[in-house]
């Protein structure tokens, strides 16, 4: 379950630890399909995550090449 504020890292191991219980032959339908319904919302989490900071990393880009600008003589 996606806990509240858990970095990108601790997602990625969690859906790892998802992937691996999915690859075990150990499990039944039911749980294959819970597995896989956690591991989807992770991976939106992620993808979230992964946007945000894009977006930071654009503004910060576009704020330097402004300020880049401005000591044009």
């Amino acid at each position: 379950m996606i806990k509240n504020k858990i970095n990108l890292k601790q997602t990625f191991e969690e859906l790892e630890n998802i992937l691996n219980q999915l690859e075990s032959s150990d499990i039944d339908i039911d749980q294959m399909v819970k597995l896989y319904e956690e591991g989807m919302k992770l991976s939106k989490y992620c993808k979230n995550i992964i946007e945000k900071a894009e977006q930071k990393i654009k503004i910060i880009n576009e704020h330097d090449e402004k300020s880049k600008g401005d000591l044009e003589i």
